[in-house]
């Protein structure tokens, strides 16, 4: 397991939220409380990756890892609804653990 993530690695992490982000907000108009839930993890795990962009560096994987528990937690602490869970799932599909145990 590797103990930094290249730049080029949160890039990529970086727009395959961005662009199932704009697959769930553009692909349909209707509204619910699933479309607004995996929006938001989305866009959540979007700015949790801005800010090592913008540094244009490696970055430890303990970094990103620390604050997508912390992202996990704040939303373990939501109402328990469809929000919640669709919130969870889709936190679930992009966790970086779940990536480091496939490479």
């Amino acid at each position: 397991m590797k103990r930094y993530m290249e730049f080029e690695e949160l890039l990529a992490a970086f727009f395959m939220a961005y662009f199932y982000y704009g697959k769930i907000k553009y692909g349909s108009r209707e509204y619910s409380e699933a479309r607004l839930g995996s929006m938001t993890a989305y866009k959540s795990v979007m700015q949790l990756y801005k800010p090592f962009l913008l540094k244009r560096e490696r970055v430890l994987r303990d970094q990103i890892v620390q604050r997508f528990i912390y992202l996990q937690e704040k939303a373990e602490a939501l109402a328990d609804d469809e929000f919640k869970r669709v919130f969870l799932e889709t936190l679930a599909k992009v966790d970086p653990r779940r990536r480091l145990q496939e490479s």
